[in-house]
């Protein structure tokens, strides 16, 4: 079985340097950019990484973050936090 991380962000140039090193790494990597899009990812898979951007729009991610350990209490969460610019 392949390590998967599931990555959410509303911008993707923020994060290419880092999905770069995981995949090289070996990691298999999904990326969402939506909370909906977030619960239904993470039910179709198991991950043992989720890599949450802070700053997202419409979105407490916080809240995101305890929706996510109600499916899964095992799987670590990343908090991502970066500037708008």
């Amino acid at each position: 079985m392949q390590n998967k991380i599931l990555i959410v962000v509303e911008q993707f140039k923020t994060t290419d340097k880092i999905i770069a090193k995981l995949e090289k790494s070996g990691y298999l990597i999904d990326i969402c950019h939506t909370a909906d899009e977030v619960i239904s990812t993470f039910r179709c898979g198991i991950y043992v990484l989720v890599i949450l951007d802070l700053d997202l729009d419409n979105t407490d991610s916080f809240r995101l973050s305890e929706k996510i350990r109600d499916l899964d209490n095992n799987t670590i969460i990343f908090f991502l936090i970066g500037s708008r610019r």
